[in-house]
């Protein structure tokens, strides 16, 4: 009988994984201090989450990250020993660590957040934690890029270096299997970026509108807003609206404006119910699938 693969990796809730998924700390033939000290450290992990508002940045400081993850290595070490030859046990923490803190991941930088993040899963909807970190802003505040992290059953997907929003959640796709797609506005068909420009994060969501061709995308918002008369052509309205700074005024309008269309969402990560699959038969003013090649 060959020897049993785990994967130790720290998760909320988990540490030890198999191939089916996470496995309890007291199913496993180890002492009962060190099953204690396992439940402990999960126990004091989620105190690094705000968990009356993920999104907010960690608690914990950047010595409190590094000193928990170094007793973390002991208790890996600790484990080895305990389960012998017939266990092999592959240590995460080092990803783990990476995902968690990144480079200037601590409670004063404010650069780290947890989102959640929606994911088809042979064809199932699944809510998981995404670890945002790195995050950059511009001169005016708005968000220039970041890094994702991502664990799933104890494996790390994370952005090896820093994208714009857009090609974060792009490079992400690329890492996870064929069988696990991700689920937001910047993968629906729904979701179209303002052929007359738009800010990093921001997708517009034209659900009642069924769109055929970039000209229709921009006569939808422009009319939407109200902010000028229909054109004869969308490639006139493209030019009255740049030369006029309408640009600005559309964003503006649009998010206080919801009746006509539900976004801009200021958020490509966002998911509702009525999330349909970008696909190449219905038109949608978006790259992904350029990028993704699907």
């Amino acid at each position: 009988m060959g020897k049993q693969k785990l994967r130790f990796s720290i998760d909320y809730g988990c540490c030890l994984w198999g191939n089916d998924g996470g496995i309890s700390n007291n199913s496993l033939p180890i002492s009962n201090s060190l099953t204690k000290e396992l439940d402990d450290l999960l126990e004091e992990f989620d105190t690094s989450l705000d968990w009356n508002y993920p999104p907010d940045p960690s608690p914990w400081t950047k010595e409190q990250f590094i000193e928990f993850f170094d007793r973390a290595a002991m208790a890996y070490q600790k484990l080895q020993s305990e389960l012998g030859s017939d266990y092999e046990i592959i240590n995460n923490l080092e990803n783990d660590k990476a995902m968690y803190m990144g480079d200037r991941v601590f409670a004063a930088s404010n650069s780290s957040k947890i989102n959640k993040i929606n994911l088809i899963i042979d064809g199932e909807i699944n809510t998981h934690n995404l670890r945002v970190f790195n995050i950059s802003h511009t001169e005016d505040g708005e968000v220039r890029g970041f890094r994702l992290g991502l664990n799933i059953g104890g494996i790390e997907y994370i952005n090896d270096r820093d994208f714009s929003p857009e090609g974060a959640v792009r490079d992400m796709q690329k890492q996870l299997p064929d069988n696990i797609l991700i689920a937001c506005c910047q993968t629906c068909k729904h979701g179209n970026y303002n052929p007359l420009g738009d800010y990093e994060n921001e997708i517009y969501c034209l659900l009642s509108y069924i769109p055929r061709e970039k000209a229709d995308v921009v006569y939808i918002i422009a009319t939407a807003t109200r902010s000028c008369q229909p054109p004869v052509t969308g490639n006139e309205l493209l030019h009255t609206s740049v030369a006029t700074g309408h640009t600005s005024y559309f964003r503006e309008v649009m998010s206080t404006d919801q009746s006509r269309l539900l976004v801009p969402v200021n958020e490509l990560l966002y998911y509702c119910d009525n999330y349909d699959r970008i696909n190449k038969n219905y038109y949608t003013y978006n790259d992904w699938l350029y990028y993704i090649k699907e």
